[in-house]
């Protein structure tokens, strides 16, 4: 493991910690000057992501917030 690496594992709580967490889930809006330019405005403002922490695995969904 190089010293970055370990570096930012101890600031987080160590390995451990890392190995008890398996998957992170966010709402979030991605917005910007340029959808608009692509004609895709608003594509991506409401969006929630599930990553699963320990494979290279992402899902998004599109969703509307209350």
């Amino acid at each position: 493991m190089n010293s970055l690496l370990k570096f930012a594992i101890e600031a987080n709580g160590g390995l451990d910690r890392w190995n008890q967490l398996s998957s992170l889930t966010a709402n979030m809006s991605v917005t910007g000057a340029l959808w608009p330019i692509k004609g895709k405005l608003d594509v991506l403002k409401d969006v929630r992501i599930e990553l699963t922490l320990h494979l290279q695995r992402l899902v998004t969904h599109r969703v509307r917030f209350s």
